[in-house]
């Protein structure tokens, strides 16, 4: 199968392939194994400019099953959630202001910025997934964010490959140093994409 899968590189039916030989080794009772098949059968599917939503949200479906027979409840709540937005079946978790910045900055406070943190949400170690967490990690934010006061933290978008924490600040340079620490510290922040912008001004990093 593995094979097989290695002579579909670039081929449309490679998202399919992935979640086949997921469900080979879920049959198998290899929930762990199958998990990863299941993440990469996502991503494949949502890296497409136009994905089948019927396909995405089997797979996505398959994801989230496999992450509650691994107890991975959590997870498994947050996976279902998107499907359920993807089908239309619940509106979303939280809306938020989705406009850039920069026309918010032209009409208010100038001074203020913002500062975006991608993590990777497929690539990284499965023992990261199993141990980390969304919740932890803004606990974290929110502490140092409280102590310092150079800003806040407006919650998180979680993408088919990625999850997006927000945070807003008058000065994201020092933002960015008051809560580098945490982020450094915390394994489900390896390989992170941090984006510091203020007014037209824009900065990334990547972590290590």
């Amino acid at each position: 199968m593995e094979d097989a899968i290695a002579l579909l590189d670039g081929d449309p039916v490679l998202a399919k392939a992935y979640g086949t030989y997921g469900l080979i080794l879920r049959d198998q009772g290899l929930d762990k194994a199958s998990l990863d098949w299941f993440r990469r059968s996502r991503a494949e599917h949502a890296r497409r400019s136009s994905p089948n939503v019927n396909d995405l949200s089997e797979a996505l479906a398959n994801e989230a099953a496999a992450l509650a027979r691994l107890g991975r409840s959590q997870e498994a709540s947050a996976l279902e959630q998107q499907l359920g937005e993807l089908r239309g079946d619940l509106p979303p978790v939280r809306k938020r202001q989705v406009a850039p910045v920069p026309k918010i900055i032209k009409h208010a406070d100038k001074s203020a910025g913002e500062l975006l943190i991608e993590l990777d949400g497929i690539h990284l170690p499965e023992s990261v997934y199993r141990d980390c967490d969304i919740a932890t990690l803004e606990n974290r934010l929110e502490e140092v964010l409280e102590t310092g006061k150079r800003g806040e933290l407006d919650g998180h978008e979680t993408g088919p490959e990625n999850t997006t924490l927000f945070l807003y600040g008058a000065d994201p340079e020092a933002l960015f140093r008051a809560v580098e620490p945490v982020l450094q510290n915390y394994p489900l922040c390896r390989g992170a994409r941090v984006t510091i912008r203020q007014g037209d001004q824009e900065r990334r990093i990547v972590l290590s």
